[in-house]
């Protein structure tokens, strides 16, 4: 064999010890850490010291002399453990755990690394402090030892984690659905953003494809139609010669469009991970808080064998670790007050996966003490967000105000929690991904977090439907229902008017009024039929009245640009058809908004607030200014261009116009002219807010009586809020 042929050998071998070697440490890290809980566990303790025994003879054979050695030393600081049956102090397991990191870094390296030999010398010191102090080893110990099974020994350790009993250790999961951050000579390091614009590249061209088909389809048919009106007549054959060539040319588009499907699908696996690839992490996580904490816990992971886009499982890292900080935290309460409450002294935490609908649904659950409902309660009634301190809204509602913004039970935060992300961020970042989350609790018992996201982010699929001159995309998994219902079906309820779809009443609501770019619709007079969304959100549903339904789609959704990404109602935007761009909308934030509108505006103290009229042709612009002024505290209003705004600043005189400049009808200069000759709006006040820049765009603007200039590529939410405040007296 040549020397290249005998490189690439090697290379293929050290590339699958490196593959090998990783799931080798991931399984023992759970199985020690689990062990920790489960100290006379037999099986576990075998497949422990089977793995480390295996990782050491690979190493061996490849030639990792580093890894070899720190492994040799594992392996005999495992087995005194195990004649401990694995009740040995923290900081024997915390050396063991450090072993697990040491042998990490060693796999990863391209070669034997100097820098690391005096971590190997300092571990290798305080595993011989161990051994040394215990009952001592034979300088030679067996390969694979029997594990004894006893009587597990009283509870010792600080911290006690557990998950299922896991599988025997078997063939290594396929490389392609579990890619690895370290490199090798089999891989090729691609970043998450590189795979994100593949995804998107592949999208788009099935949708070009789809809309060539079209187009190709469209041709034949006029084909044939101008065959048909020929027919007989000189000149016939060149029109049958072309329809066969466009018959042809359909027929290899069916074929790249085969093609492209399995670009896409081997795309999509590229994508996929494991969600015990982000599950297994907490153990050594859970233990380090549990201990800060003082908390015996046991954790739990069922379905880390699920799998899920990455940019879904990066996305939910930091959401899972808040949420798993404050079950630690808030949640599970100290061993002396669970046995008070006549539970066991060991908490439960548990991370479930489970499909759910074309979708994955991730719970994270405690049996601790649950939500301090009187305390929210409490919190809501000094924010002015409810009037009365008892009776109003029930439990499940108080409970959903924990995602509020700035909303906390704990007066002071700490490096544990209550620092960082929010719940109200959990819930961003969850709707972002087109999913949603909810929480159930009951006093005494424990608390649940769910979040449902989507499989994939890639390719989506969505219902097209029309609101006033606007489209929007809704997502397909979240329509339940589409269709057609007469101008009788609306009956009133508790909650405005509702429709009958199959045996329940579900809510209606009028999707434009709920955009703010129109007002409410009068009762259907003229006895026409209308369009209806049926959607559904967890356990909710609501049913949204639209002009049309277009059809579905299949789209990619591309994330907003910066100015937008605080648009409330949106998720993204998809280009469809003829290269126009649509607004994806969100569900969760829908559901809230019709709740808002149904229920009426909710008590915000006495004190009124200024109402600003926001007036720009653009849903986008609209939808994101809209979020930015309740946060700064104003209530809004919308127009779409500045013949709408000037009507309805005329109907109900608003505190403040901010208007666009370039827009439909009459633009926003004709406007602020229109406001300042029109006695009745005398004094109120209008910024422009404009893409314009330049000084010629600022000088027409306050000649024609604008207060202030704002430029939309350098918004900034604060300089929005100082303007505005300034020209309103309080």
């Amino acid at each position: 064999m040549s020397g290249a042929g005998t490189r690439d050998r090697r290379q293929a071998l050290i590339a699958r010890f490196r593959q090998g070697a990783r799931e080798q440490l991931a399984r023992l890290d759970r199985a020690f850490v689990e062990l920790e809980a489960k100290r006379g566990d037999a099986s576990l303790a075998e497949e422990l010291l089977r793995t480390i025994h295996t990782l050491k003879g690979d190493s061996k054979v490849v030639g990792f002399a580093q890894v070899n050695r720190v492994a040799h030393r594992t392996e005999d600081l495992l087995l005194w453990a195990r004649e401990r049956q694995f009740a040995v102090p923290a900081e024997a397991a915390d050396t063991v755990l450090a072993a697990f990191d040491l042998l990490r870094a060693l796999v990863a390296a391209e070669a034997a690394d100097a820098s690391q030999a005096s971590k190997i010398e300092s571990f290798e010191a305080q595993a011989g402090r161990w051994l040394e102090g215990g009952l001592g080893l034979p300088s030679s110990t067996p390969a694979v030892a029997s594990a004894q099974a006893t009587s597990p020994a009283p509870a010792t350790a600080e911290v006690q984690t557990a998950q299922p009993p896991a599988q025997p250790a078997g063939p290594a999961r396929p490389a392609r659905s579990l890619p690895e951050r370290e490199a090798d000579a089999s891989y090729v390091r691609v970043s998450t953003e590189q795979l994100s614009a593949l995804t998107s590249l592949s999208g788009s061209l099935r949708v070009r494809h789809e809309q060539l088909e079209e187009r190709l389809a469209g041709v034949e048919s006029l084909c044939r139609q101008l065959e048909r009106s020929f027919a007989g007549e000189e000149g016939g054959d060149p029109l049958r010669e072309l329809r066969r060539e466009a018959s042809s040319l359909h027929a290899q588009a069916f074929e790249s469009r085969v093609q492209i499907f399995a670009l896409q699908e081997e795309v999509r696996q590229l994508r996929l991970r494991h969600v015990g690839d982000l599950f297994e992490r907490f153990a050594r996580a859970v233990r380090a808080l549990a201990r800060e904490r003082d908390r015996s816990v046991r954790l739990e992971i069922q379905g880390g064998e699920l799998t899920v886009d990455k940019q879904v499982l990066d996305a939910l890292d930091q959401v899972l670790v808040h949420l798993v900080r404050n079950a630690v935290d808030h949640g599970l309460e100290p061993a002396e007050e669970r046995l008070r409450a006549g539970k066991p002294e060991q908490g439960l935490l548990r991370l479930t996966a489970r499909p759910a609908g074309g979708r994955i649904e991730i719970r994270v659950e405690d049996d601790g003490r649950g939500l301090d409902v009187a305390r929210i309660r409490e919190i809501a009634v000094r924010r002015g967000a409810i009037l009365a301190p008892e009776g109003g809204e029930s439990e499940e509602e108080l409970a959903r105000r924990i995602f509020e913004p700035g909303f906390s039970t704990r007066e002071v935060a700490d490096d544990v929690s209550g620092r960082g992300i929010g719940l109200d961020v959990v819930k961003q970042v969850v709707e972002k991904l087109g999913g949603s989350v909810s929480v159930s609790s009951k006093a005494g018992q424990g608390t649940c977090f769910a979040l449902t996201v989507p499989i994939s982010v890639a390719l989506t699929h969505v219902l097209l439907v029309e609101a006033g001159s606007d489209l929007y995309a809704l997502p397909a998994l979240s329509v339940r229902q589409a269709l057609r219902v007469p101008a009788s079906a609306p009956r009133p309820s508790g909650e405005g008017q509702a429709v009958q779809v199959g045996e329940a009443a579900v809510a209606l609501r009028d999707l434009a009024e709920l955009l703010g770019g129109c007002a409410s619709r009068p009762p259907a007079a003229s006895g026409e039929p209308f369009d209806v969304a049926v959607l559904e959100s967890g356990p909710r549903t609501l049913a949204l009245r639209v002009d049309r339904l277009l059809g579905q789609r299949a789209v990619v959704v591309a994330a907003l640009d910066p100015f937008l990404s605080g648009a409330r109602l949106v998720s993204g935007s998809a280009e469809i058809e003829g290269g126009r761009r649509v607004l994806q909308l969100a569900i969760p934030a829908l559901f809230e908004a019709a709740s808002r509108n149904l229920t009426g505006p909710r008590s915000e103290g006495p004190a009124r607030k200024k109402r600003v009229l926001i007036v720009d042709d653009s849903p986008i612009v609209r939808e994101t200014l809209a979020p930015v002024l309740e946060r700064l505290g104003f209530e809004q209003e919308q127009a779409r261009d500045g013949q709408e705004g000037f009507s309805r600043a005329c109907q109900r005189r608003p505190d403040l116009v901010l208007t666009d400049v370039e827009m439909p009808v009459l633009d926003g200069i004709a406007l602020t002219r229109r406001i300042r000759e029109a006695s009745h709006l005398d004094g109120l006040p209008v910024v422009v807010l404009s893409t314009r820049g330049a000084d010629e765009d600022r000088r027409r603007a306050m000649e024609a009586g604008a207060d202030a200039y704002l430029v939309k590529s350098t918004f900034d939410e604060g300089e929005l809020g100082r303007t505005l405040r300034s020209l309103l007296p309080e």
